[in-house]
């Protein structure tokens, strides 16, 4: 941040988009892979936006972009510190909205389903996770570069929600409308999807 401070005089964009993958329940993940997890995907956003809030208060202009997931909004089983990390993020973007919109900073949060990355390289957690999060990756219509101008046309416009895939966004929209039913449909979904992949039980009791 001093560097950008000197070279530059300020910023006008932040983007977080660091982030790591983990499979798992809350049940069998170790204490080690969510330290792990959080640090990276959630603390990390915290740590940069502590960093060069003060250059873009000053400035009294900005936008902060937050990289989350659809997985932050739809909580599958079987992917416990990765939805933890990303819903925290969502309420990280949220927050810094109502505190930022004061100093004419924009915030957006980008929650986009599966697509082509280099995610699965950090990847923690049992195998198959990884065959399976390739298969739904590489399902999608939308690349980095659709998910990235879609970025773009949200800063242009201080849009909060971006989605990308249009799936992200009808299951954020389903889940605000119709709450029973989605937790109903995502628990079945879940365990169909990722019942090979982590210990889901046998069934409804």
């Amino acid at each position: 941040a001093e560097t950008v401070q000197e070279a530059w005089g300020g910023i006008d964009v932040v983007i977080n988009n660091a982030g790591v993958a983990a499979a798992g329940t809350v049940a069998d993940t170790a204490m080690d892979d969510w330290r792990w997890i959080i640090d990276i995907n959630l603390l990390g956003a915290v740590r940069v936006c502590r960093a060069f809030l003060p250059m873009m208060q000053a400035a009294g202009s900005g936008h902060i972009v937050n990289v989350a997931s659809v997985a932050g909004v739809v909580q599958s089983p079987g992917m416990a510190s990765y939805n933890v990390t990303k819903a925290g993020m969502i309420a990280l973007s949220e927050t810094l909205r109502g505190e930022m919109a004061g100093h004419g900073i924009g915030v957006s949060v980008v929650c986009p389903s599966f697509f082509t990355t280099n995610l699965l390289e950090s990847y923690r957690g049992p195998q198959p996770g990884v065959q399976l999060a390739d298969k739904l990756m590489a399902r999608s219509s939308l690349t980095a570069d659709d998910i990235a101008a879609a970025v773009i046309r949200a800063i242009d416009k201080n849009e909060f929600f971006v989605f990308g895939h249009r799936e992200a966004s009808v299951a954020y929209h389903f889940k605000r409308l119709l709450p029973g039913l989605f937790y109903w449909s995502t628990e079945r979904a879940g365990r169909k999807l990722f019942g090979d992949v982590v210990d889901l039980g046998d069934g409804d009791k």
